[in-house]
């Protein structure tokens, strides 16, 4: 009897570490599978992350006739659904002029899909005339004219579009006056950003 108690035990046994063999087998095989599928998944930073292959090279110009010494603020975002931030902007001064200007916003390695654009903190910069933005991605070129300007712009509400002119309004809000013209993304130049 007790010979067949040992028999019965080293069956168990036997059991035991087919059972954990087949689990350890098992374990193995599925943390292979899932490293693997891992592996193989694109960075998911951004849905622009689909262009990470290529050179980035990204600028803007915006050209027109600026009448005041003032500055300019570019936001971007590199993902169509942040918010923006001081963080992700660059700034351009120029000098007023009746002539035409050229600023440029270089935004090296970044693709942004989506851009603000600040006009200025000069109170007295009354009329701001912007005859083209020109957003630039490796060979690829959007060009927004002042005929296309309301497709990709939406002017905030110290902004009045005249035409090819901006008026940059001054208002008074509780006895302070407010100056914060800026331009926001329509859902048009979202597109367009993500599909240049």
């Amino acid at each position: 009897m007790s010979r067949l108690f040992d028999l019965g035990n080293l069956y168990n046994g036997i059991c035991q570490k087919k059972a954990f063999s087949f689990m350890l087998v098992a374990c193995m095989t599925i943390g292979f599978f899932n490293c693997k599928s891992e592996q193989s998944k694109p960075n998911e930073l951004s849905p622009s992350s689909k262009k990470v292959g290529k050179k980035q090279e990204c600028n803007i110009r915006i050209k027109g006739v600026f009448l005041q010494t003032d500055s300019f603020e570019l936001f971007y975002e590199i993902n169509a659904l942040s918010h923006f931030s001081q963080d992700n902007s660059l700034k351009r001064g120029f000098t007023g002029s009746k002539e035409e200007q050229e600023l440029l916003f270089d935004l090296e390695g970044v693709y942004p899909e989506k851009i603000r654009i600040d006009l200025g903190s000069n109170p007295n910069q009354n009329t701001v005339e912007i005859t083209e933005i020109m957003i630039n991605y490796d060979q690829r070129e959007l060009r927004i004219d002042s005929i296309n300007f309301l497709k990709y712009f939406t002017p905030n509400e110290y902004i009045k579009y005249e035409g090819a002119q901006l008026r940059l309004i001054k208002k008074s809000i509780d006895e302070k006056e407010f100056y914060d013209p800026y331009l926001s993304p329509t859902p048009q130049l979202i597109k367009a950003l993500i599909d240049l």
